[in-house]
């Protein structure tokens, strides 16, 4: 009986008269062209699937600033308000939002913080926060800013019942894009106490 011979076939030697796997020589290693499609697909797909994971993992972890600031500016002024039986009241000035609004940073801009500076504003920007208002409330960020940070409050001479205090951080998610994300807290009065509403997350 003549032993099977090994012949070449498609690039692996295989013993003829064993079609399929089981005829391949051991130790001949390697990928076919099919195979690393297959595993190149299945790489795409899963990293498909966990990039929009891992983007909005970051976007939750900047978000934490904010979070964190105008809850420190609303103990301020919940401090201040103790204090004085007011809260802080806004004015309007060169470096304010608008009329009985008062903002920080306010330059470089939001859109020229996330074009210019990868979403960070400079250092120079937390001299913005000297303004009085901000001082009252004790408030002045620590480490990188990211977001605008604003406030609007009064309290009327004429009933307390119509105080309000508004805290707003913002800031824009793409470079000169429409996309925003803006948390909102509010101090309002009642029961002979401040009530805190918020914070509210917007989104446009």
């Amino acid at each position: 009986m003549v032993p099977p011979r090994a012949t070449v076939g498609l690039g692996r030697l295989t013993r003829a008269g064993y079609p399929g796997p089981m005829g391949r020589l051991r130790g001949t290693g390697g990928f076919t062209l099919i195979e690393l499609m297959i595993v190149v697909g299945i790489i795409s797909v899963l990293a498909s699937a966990a990039i929009p994971y891992f983007l909005r993992y970051l976007r939750k972890a900047r978000d934490v600033e904010a979070l964190h600031n105008i809850d420190k500016m609303a103990r301020g002024a919940q401090a201040y308000f103790h204090a004085r039986s007011r809260l802080p009241s806004a004015t309007c000035s060169p470096t304010a939002c608008s009329s009985g609004v008062i903002c920080a940073p306010w330059t470089p801009t939001p859109t020229q913080a996330i074009c210019d500076h990868a979403g960070i504003y400079p250092a120079s920007a937390h001299a913005d926060f000297r303004q009085a208002e901000f001082r009252q409330m004790l408030f002045k960020p620590e480490g990188k800013i990211r977001f605008r940070y604003c406030y609007s409050g009064d309290t009327p001479l004429t009933a307390l019942s119509l105080l309000s205090g508004d805290f707003y951080a913002w800031r824009y998610y793409r470079c000169g894009g429409p996309k925003r994300v803006q948390y909102h807290l509010m101090l309002t009065y009642g029961d002979g106490v401040l009530h805190r509403k918020g914070p509210r997350k917007n989104l446009w």
